[in-house]
């Protein structure tokens, strides 16, 4: 039955008390910019890590190397080490996410979070330096991100992207300040 096939990666952010809290259960990855720099604060749990490799090993599952595809594989199916259902490759499959903690800083400005689709043709420093160069307005960052990873890079996977500032910015201002004709933002 399809309930046996579906499953998905999820991805999850808290900020509490100046307290960053990133849950993350698959491929997905979040990367902060901290200094000008990349810090990755999720791990993509892959069957290409050997940690994640050992823990499916040791629930019964079965992991290899697939030369066709150029990627490790859990049991010949699928190459995420934990996912939210795939009740078919239980309990080789985690469902129990790793989560990671960051104190913010003024050093932290803007954070990334990213499906696969992004992060198998891009890496994390390159995906920080190319927001690094865009107007500071997140959807824009985030859709500049998709399509270099589409059309340039071809990703052949789906793309999902989503850019969140700490700091107040005011990309549109910054934006404007290049082009006296564009209109003011409309309030929705």
């Amino acid at each position: 039955p399809i309930s046996e096939q579906s499953g998905c990666t999820a991805l999850t952010v808290l900020v509490a008390g100046g307290e960053l809290f990133v849950a993350n259960v698959g491929d997905c990855r979040a990367v902060l910019c901290s200094d000008g720099k990349a810090v990755q604060l999720s791990k993509d749990q892959t069957a290409a890590d050997s940690g994640e490799r050992a823990r499916v090993e040791a629930r019964g599952g079965r992991t290899t190397y697939q030369e066709d595809l150029k990627q490790w594989r859990v049991n010949g199916e699928i190459a995420v080490t934990r996912s939210i259902g795939d009740r078919r490759l239980k309990p080789a499959l985690s469902p129990i996410p790793e989560v990671h903690k960051h104190t913010i800083t003024d050093a932290d400005e803007f954070l990334i979070l990213a499906t696969d689709g992004l992060w198998d043709v891009m890496t994390s420093e390159e995906a920080v330096q190319l927001v690094k160069t865009t107007v500071k307005v997140p959807e824009m960052a985030a859709k500049r991100l998709a399509l270099k990873a589409l059309i340039e890079r071809e990703s052949e996977d789906n793309i999902t992207v989503l850019v969140t500032y700490f700091h107040e910015i005011n990309g549109f201002e910054e934006l404007k300040s290049g082009n006296e004709n564009i209109p003011e933002p409309m309030e929705t």
